[in-house]
């Protein structure tokens, strides 16, 4: 089997041009870089209120299970792997002082509040720090909007096609048996 890497509908569609297998690895990362996406994940990320986080999560789930049911939908029943936010949080952010200020404004944030929100998700070396599974452990709302999107995704492809396949969720760097008890659980309450 040979299966392409695949995070927008060009790129499935280049794929299967190509006669493709179906896709081995779709990068959720690069489907959160849009504006308005990126500035909610950004607001998660930064803020502290779980109340307001739940509804900037909502929103973000409507645009990531959209997403995926585009994906789903141009695929077809082909396999589809899809693997779970992984970056270092510190890549949704600019990296130029000016940027992070003009930031701080667009978002509302104190800058005691915003400095010191900055100053924790800089790490230096990030694969050891909160990554790949590391995060969805910690940041439990990210993962959980993302297995929701993908289950929601499918569910609405089935009402309009009456066709159901089931993606393979990757989950990312992992280093120990319980990580994957705790996300398995988590995609087991999701299902």
């Amino acid at each position: 089997e040979v299966r392409a890497n695949a995070e927008t509908k060009k790129d499935i569609k280049i794929a299967k041009k190509f006669s493709s297998d179906g896709i081995g690895l779709c990068r959720t990362e690069n489907m959160f870089l849009e504006k308005k996406r990126l500035l909610l994940l950004q607001k998660i990320i930064l803020n502290n209120d779980k109340i307001k986080n739940k509804k900037f999560l909502n929103l973000l789930l409507k645009y990531h299970q959209n997403d995926l049911k585009i994906l789903f939908k141009t695929n077809g029943n082909k396999p589809f792997a899809i693997r779970l936010l992984d970056p270092p949080l510190r890549e949704f952010f600019p990296n130029s002082n000016k940027d992070l200020k003009d930031l701080m404004k667009k978002l509302s944030i104190k800058k005691s509040n915003f400095n010191e929100a900055i100053k924790n998700i800089k790490e230096v070396n990030p694969m050891l720090g909160k990554r790949g599974v590391r995060l969805g452990l910690t940041e439990i709302g990210i993962y959980k909007m993302q297995i929701s999107a993908i289950f929601g995704a499918l569910k609405d492809i089935k009402k309009k096609q009456n066709e159901l396949f089931l993606p393979e969720i990757i989950i990312p760097m992992v280093s120990s048996v319980e990580e994957v008890r705790v996300i398995k659980k988590m995609i087991m309450d999701c299902f």
